[in-house]
């Protein structure tokens, strides 16, 4: 019946049925009114935040990947990049070093002896040929100038000759890093053939790691180098480069095996004809060592540089500011034709010491250099 009732009825005829006074339907809608919501601005704002997160959110989070992809694909090819320059910057200085020669300084070139005949030997043994396959020992007694004449005949051929010069400090435990750095220094190769980009900038950042390749020594390290640079002169000038070790007999009293060592590659490269290596060393172990080893199948006949002649030796004397007659008798009771000797002698005189303070130095000398 009540179903009747409405669905007979107008809307408005209900509505004036259930509330007879506006009064009372005003107040009926102010009572069911809703709760204000988050509508208008605040909803819109938040709805399109929440478009844009939708939105963004897979392109940033792709663009981040992106981003750290670039950046290591950046890394790799500035790490390829930076290797082929150093490794194009590190043979041409080797190779620099090879064409100019060593330049080692001459102690006392301005009052230096030109021996002629000596100096002439010595050029011929460093002045190597496409066919020479033979290591050479140069020896004498201490003082008597073999390290000056080698440096005189280095400086007048230049090409191809590398001088090395034996540490007095080396020894079983320091031949590696002393000689390895000495070798190193002379053909201008720099350790850092296994950095890269990003180590060298580790390295500028917190200072030179003091690592090696845990695989090699430094010895082993710049022989590799050494070798190929060899073979690449030869290449060039159709003749094997020339390596001088000097004062070999300090490896004789401190690591003879590293002295064998360096024996059987001079021997196994002669046979190859790529690389000519000469020792220079004074009387005694050094020269016995070398030949009681078999590989001095391989070696010329030693070149021994002997005293200079007692009138050079006035002379050298002379034009060090020595007087005549101390000159002939310095030469007479105290050097001889010894080098070594004559410029202590020249030193001492020079400085104001009398005849026989430059006497008591020769003394000195003596006892100090074991002769």
């Amino acid at each position: 019946m009540i179903r009747n009732i409405f669905m007979k009825r107008q809307p408005h005829q209900l509505l004036q049925r259930a509330f007879p006074s506006q009064q009372l339907l005003r107040r009926y809608c102010a009572s069911i009114q809703p709760q204000s919501t988050p509508t208008g601005k605040e909803e819109h704002n938040k709805n399109t935040f929440q478009n844009l997160k939708n939105k963004f959110s897979p392109m940033i989070k792709s663009s981040y990947g992106k981003v750290v992809s670039a950046l290591v694909a950046i890394s790799f090819i500035g790490d390829i990049g930076y290797a082929y320059l150093v490794q194009r910057n590190r043979e041409r200085n080797i190779r620099e070093a090879f064409e100019t020669g060593s330049t080692i300084p001459i102690p006392n070139v301005e009052h230096e002896i030109v021996r002629e005949k000596e100096l002439n030997q010595v050029k011929s043994i460093l002045q190597t040929s496409a066919g020479s396959s033979r290591y050479t020992l140069i020896t004498g007694e201490h003082g008597t100038g073999k390290t000056t004449l080698v440096l005189q005949a280095c400086r007048k051929i230049g090409v191809g000759c590398i001088y090395v010069d034996v540490s007095q400090r080396i020894d079983d435990q320091t031949f590696d890093s002393l000689f390895g750095a000495a070798l190193g220094k002379a053909i201008n190769f720099q350790f850092d053939e296994y950095i890269s980009f990003t180590g060298a900038l580790t390295n500028r950042i917190l200072g030179p790691s003091t690592q090696n390749h845990p695989l090699q020594t430094q010895y082993d390290r710049v022989e590799d180098v050494l070798i190929k640079a060899a073979v690449e002169f030869k290449e060039r000038h159709n003749r094997p480069p020339v390596l001088i070790i000097d004062n070999i007999n300090r490896l004789a009293e401190k690591s003879p095996r590293m002295l064998t060592q360096l024996q059987q590659l001079a021997k196994d490269h002669a046979d190859k004809k790529d690389l000519i290596i000469v020792f220079v060393t004074s009387e005694g172990k050094a020269p016995r060592m070398l030949e009681e080893n078999s590989s001095w199948s391989r070696a010329n006949r030693p070149y021994e540089i002997t005293d200079i002649d007692d009138t050079s030796a006035q002379l050298y004397l002379q034009n060090r500011g020595v007087t005549e007659e101390d000159a002939k008798r310095a030469v007479t009771e105290i050097t001889g034709g010894r080098f070594h000797l004559l410029d202590v002698v020249a030193r001492a005189i020079s400085k104001g010491t009398s005849y026989e303070g430059s006497y008591y130095n020769v003394q000195l000398f003596h006892n100090t250099s074991n002769l």
